[in-house]
């Protein structure tokens, strides 16, 4: 697995957007999350709007919490250094603030 292409965002727990590479296959536009120091990946997502309230939907899930927990466990350390590799280049340390907001997911 590679993260590419990675764009610093940071507002919140967000902390940027990737493109995720699993051996020739690229997932574009994911969102980089970070809180309780672990980093994880959200997939790209459909936003719809249910009166004032906003619901994502991703276009890509896990059939189940372990295979999901696995996959955070693995990515946790890439996200990590693609996220201080970019702030370094952006001369911008990468803030560590916890988030209190709640995800869309």
């Amino acid at each position: 697995m590679k993260i590419e292409n990675f764009k610093l965002y940071e507002k919140g727990c967000l902390k940027g957007f990737c493109n995720l590479n699993i051996n020739g296959l690229v997932i574009r536009n994911c969102q980089v999350f970070f809180k309780h120091d672990n980093y994880w990946l959200g997939f790209p997502s459909e936003c719809k709007t249910d009166g004032t309230e906003k619901k994502y939907y991703p276009y890509i899930k896990f059939e189940n919490e372990d295979r999901r927990n696995d996959f955070t466990k693995a990515i946790n350390p890439i996200l990590r250094k693609a996220h201080m590799d970019s702030a370094s280049a952006q001369s911008q340390p990468p803030h560590s603030s916890q988030c209190s907001e709640e995800l869309p997911f």
